[in-house]
């Protein structure tokens, strides 16, 4: 099942937000549950001082009769005060049933007054705020004996009514929590899908390309996160480019370099068996010559097309330079040998470490090491000398051939281009390899003539980083 980035996001968000939502709530109602039980109590403590205010003289019994029928009539003129709405209703029924109250005779142990709905016996409170159990009910009471008199004052409230109180914050505050939980959940969505725009633009991009057309994303709009990724996509695609294009050009240069001689070798073989004996002999010699020769190309177009997809400086560990071209000096030995060449290598005491694929290298070094023992003169002598720098190192192979003139030199590098008149058999590709590969290695390749005739071809490779 394949995963949604969006519905990824979206889920673990809004959990998280559920979470968090949870937390702050039952952190809420914890704080808010301390805060109501001291507002509630402060209640009962100012309701019972603000009774003693009253309480400056002794009452005769009239007067008392007066006051508590006064108090007997608050509720009915409170909820005729509310106007007939029942949410003002609830709240008049709740604040007349709020906070109640006693006042007790000590001296003469007896009620005097309460409120209309207290209780009409004594909840025998000790002073200060107790909890009490009457009638089934838990009350919550403030008792205070008012100094200098014989009054005491009696001030509570049903535990019902105080939890009420806590239900009431508590749904308010999920109400709230559940309206900002829902717009949240919508915000979320748009911008999760606002910030993955970059991905469905960058999706519908490479959508619309094709695999003759691989040019890169534009990164002028694109986001910080997904810019990394879209420049390996580029990357990817300028690889795949190069790919094709070298896919291209060796079934180009194949075609054109093996069209020719397909046609040579077809006519010389009709000629064949025309012939007799001698001639016909020196005609298959002619058909081999030209199948070792192209076959010889065809090695080279497929070695070019291998190692420049391989070439690469930074991906590869350390390799010991000095056995590499010691190798390959003793393969090319016994071709040497048969034109009574000398090839003498000169290399640094110490090894020579560079960076590189064996490969890629071995293809760089036998090339121009292969050209100097074709083109050398017989009996003369070809010197490989290998040097380390600090931020470079160089094979220089010295020959005495021929040479190249300084017309012809950068001609020599192009693909198929030989020169005029060399007797020696060839491809035209050698040089060509390896000016290829230097580009993608960031070296260079430098043709110069030999003291005395000849040409002295010097690869340079610097190592990464240096400056």
């Amino acid at each position: 099942m394949r995963k949604s980035i969006q519905q990824f996001l979206t889920i673990n968000f809004l959990i998280a937000v559920s979470l968090s939502t949870l937390i702050g709530v039952v952190g809420n109602f914890n704080i808010r549950h301390q805060n109501i039980h001291i507002l509630l109590d402060t209640e009962l403590s100012i309701g019972a001082h603000v009774i003693e205010a009253f309480l400056y003289q002794k009452l005769e019994p009239d007067e008392i009769s007066i006051v508590q029928q006064k108090i007997n009539n608050i509720p009915s003129e409170t909820l005729t005060l509310a106007i007939n709405h029942s949410a003002l209703d609830k709240i008049a029924n709740r604040l007349i049933h709020s906070t109640q109250f006693q006042v007790w005779d000590t001296k003469a142990n007896r009620l005097i007054l309460r409120s209309a709905s207290a209780p009409a016996l004594s909840l025998r409170p000790e002073e200060g705020f107790n909890d009490t159990l009457y009638q089934n009910r838990q009350w919550r009471t403030y008792s205070y004996a008012i100094p200098g008199s014989e009054y005491k004052v009696v001030t509570m409230q049903q535990h019902d009514l105080r939890f009420g109180y806590e239900k009431e914050v508590l749904y308010e505050n999920l109400r709230v929590l559940i309206v900002i939980f829902f717009i949240l959940t919508l915000a979320t969505g748009i911008i999760i899908k606002r910030g993955l725009y970059a991905l469905e633009k960058t999706t519908h991009q490479l959508q619309k390309k094709q695999p003759h057309h691989l040019d890169p994303i534009s990164l002028s709009e694109v986001p910080e996160e997904v810019h990394h990724m879209i420049s390996e996509i580029n990357r990817l695609m300028y690889e795949i480019q190069t790919m094709l294009d070298r896919e291209r050009r060796f079934a180009s240069d194949a075609a054109h370099e093996l069209k020719t001689p397909l046609a040579a070798m077809k006519a010389h073989l009709q000629l064949a068996q025309q012939q007799d004996g001698q001639l016909q002999k020196d005609t298959l010699i002619r058909i081999e010559d030209i199948i070792d020769r192209y076959d010889h190309i065809i090695r080279q177009l497929l070695s070019l097309s291998r190692t420049i997809s391989m070439t690469s400086l930074n991906e590869h560990p350390e390799i010991n330079i000095t056995d590499v071209v010691k190798s390959i000096v003793a393969q090319l030995a016994p071709t040497a040998l048969e034109r009574d060449i000398q090839i003498a290598f000169d290399y640094p005491q110490d090894e020579v470490k560079f960076p590189i694929d064996p490969h890629v290298f071995s293809v760089l070094a036998s090339n121009i090491i292969d050209n100097a023992t074709k083109y050398t003169h017989q009996s003369d002598c070809i010197l490989v000398r290998l040097t380390q720098h600090n931020s470079h190192i160089c094979l220089t192979v010295v020959d005495h051939g021929p040479g190249i003139s300084d017309a012809d030199k950068p001609q020599v590098t192009q693909r198929f281009k030989r020169v005029y008149g060399t007797e020696a058999s060839g491809s035209g590709l050698g040089l060509n390899i390896v000016t290829e590969v230097l580009k993608k290695l960031s070296g260079s390749l430098v043709l110069e003539d030999t003291v005395g005739g000849g040409l002295t071809s010097t690869i340079k490779l610097n190592y990464p980083n240096s400056a």
